[in-house]
Order: C-alpha cells, then structure tokens, then sequence
C-alpha cells in the first residue's frame, strides 16, 4: 500500500486476514524499520565492502561481465576511452551544477539538476546515488541529499558520477560557499596533500596497502588520527566498486591498465568534513588521471 511508502501485503491478495490484523502486521512492520543512524552505517558499511544484492537485476550477460571486471583485470582501450567520456561529461556537469550554487539552494534540488544534465548529455544514468550534502552533512562520508538547503560557510561534498553504456566515472570536490575558515582550508590542505600523496605511489607493482598507508599517514600524524574511516580507494569499471581495495593491509599488487580511484577525507563529527577523489588509469611508470577539474579549495558567491 503506498500510504506505508512500500508495499506490504499481509497474507497476499486472497488472504482471509481481517482488516485490523492487517493493519496491526503493518505497523509492527513499520515499527521494524532502522534508524536514520543504523541506514547510515549500512550505506558506509556498503560503500567500502560491497552491497550484498548490487546487480541483483542485472542481466545474465551483465553479470558476467562485472564478475569478470570484479577479478581486478586491466581495462580495454575501448573501455578506457568509455569510461574517459563518463568523467568528461561528470565534469560538465559538475561545473555547470556549481553555477546553481547559492545561500538557500537545496540539496536535493542540486542533486536532481545534476542528473538530469547527465541524462540530457549522453549518459544512461548516474554512476551511483549521488552525493551531494552539505555543512555538519559533510562529516559523514556518505550522506543522502535531502532538503536541507545551503547556508553562508557551508562547505559542500560533491561525491559524483556518469554511466556511459555501461562503464562508471567516480569523482569527488569539496567546494565551500561564501567563506572558509582557517581550520576549514587547513583540514582541505591536508587532505589534498594526502590525496596527491597517494596518486603519486600509483604505479604498476605497488600494494594497494601501500597507496592507502601514503595517504593514511599523513592524515594521521597531522592530527587526525581516526578520522579517516574508509579505504583510500577501490577498482572501477562496469561496477561502481570493483577488486582491488586501496586500503590497509591489502597486499595485492597494482598492475597497468587497472582503474582505480584515490579518495582519502577527513571527517570531524557533527563538525564538517572534507574528501577529494580522482580516477587514475594505472600505468607501468605511474598513473593517468581521467579528471581534470581543479582540486583547489573553489570558495562560490563570494
């Protein structure tokens, strides 16, 4: 019934249920619903390992594919350049969604804009449910666009990407609006620091431990020791999140023609929080970033 926001047929058409026990079934049914937190710790907890029923929809021939993309393997000329034209477009669409940005703006009237542009320019869809949150939003890695509208000193997380027939773009900016604080682009200075740091050891033969250790230890011994809750990246391709993992301990090694994003942040509760991200095309001497848009910190409308 979509009263309830989902359905619920207790018993099924046929049931012989009276209306009160139906009525009873569906709101203990409600009454069972997580927490906004406990969803939001089941999104993070996705994020980095995995959605267990990802692809649940997909064809037999999709799955095949991204089971076979989900190895790891290096990536096709053809796939790369699909793949270069979902980051091109998620750039587009980037910049032009930042001309919407001001004091009052909601962000899920952002998120939608920025959709719609992506649909309208040549992708199938988005890569994944966008991120675009803003202010105390910001320290949760993956928050949910809502309609919390923007303020004066918001930074904001843009955590974005295009579906280009069937191949994935994943980038991330933080932006601030009309003012940043020194804390603020200190904390945003780190990051980009650890983020550089990070692209910098992406070469064919390195761990992935060893990419996420680079980034994670410069986020940590500026202060921020446990503040950084995510790997520092993963593969991409067919699939949002494909093998490898960029994070601690994993000793697989990189080799070229892999996809991979580096994407550290640091987030401070109830505070703000700050990730930048790339994707890199691995090579035998280092890395060639698909993304071009600027990592300084853009301060909008002032």
């Amino acid at each position: 019934n979509s009263k309830y926001g989902y359905n619920i047929r207790p018993g099924g058409e046929n049931s012989t249920l009276s209306e009160e026990s139906k009525e009873k079934i569906r709101q203990k049914a409600l009454g069972r619903k997580a927490s906004e937190e406990t969803k939001q710790k089941i999104k993070d907890h996705w994020k980095i390992y995995g959605h267990p029923f990802k692809g649940k929809h997909h064809t037999d021939e999709t799955k095949q594919k991204i089971a076979i993309a989900n190895t790891g393997r290096s990536k096709t000329e053809q796939e790369i350049e699909l793949m270069q034209k979902a980051t091109n477009l998620t750039e587009e669409a980037l910049t032009e969604t930042l001309k919407k940005v001001e004091v009052g703006v909601c962000e899920r009237d952002l998120h939608l804009f920025m959709e719609m542009y992506m649909r309208q320019h040549g992708a199938v869809g988005v890569a994944f449910d966008l991120i675009i949150i803003s202010g105390k939003k910001t320290s949760m890695p993956h928050g949910v666009p809502d309609d919390k509208k923007l303020e004066y000193g918001d930074l904001i997380t843009l955590d974005i990407g295009a579906d280009v027939e069937g191949y994935k773009s994943d980038m991330t900016r933080t932006v601030a609006l009309g003012a940043v604080s020194d804390y603020q682009a200190k904390v945003y200075d780190i990051v980009k620091t650890a983020q550089q740091a990070a692209l910098d050891k992406i070469k064919s033969g390195v761990s992935c431990g060893e990419v996420d250790r680079t980034a994670r230890d410069i986020i940590y011994k500026a202060g921020f020791e446990g503040c950084f809750g995510h790997a520092t990246g993963h593969g991409v391709g067919l699939d949002i999140h494909e093998k490898p993992s960029l994070s601690p301990n994993n000793c697989f090694k990189l080799e070229s023609g892999m996809v991979v994003t580096s994407e550290p942040g640091i987030y401070l509760d109830n505070e703000f929080g700050v990730r930048i991200e790339d994707m890199v095309l691995v090579t035998d001497d280092g890395y060639k970033n698909f993304n071009s848009f600027t990592k300084d910190l853009i301060i909008l409308g002032n």
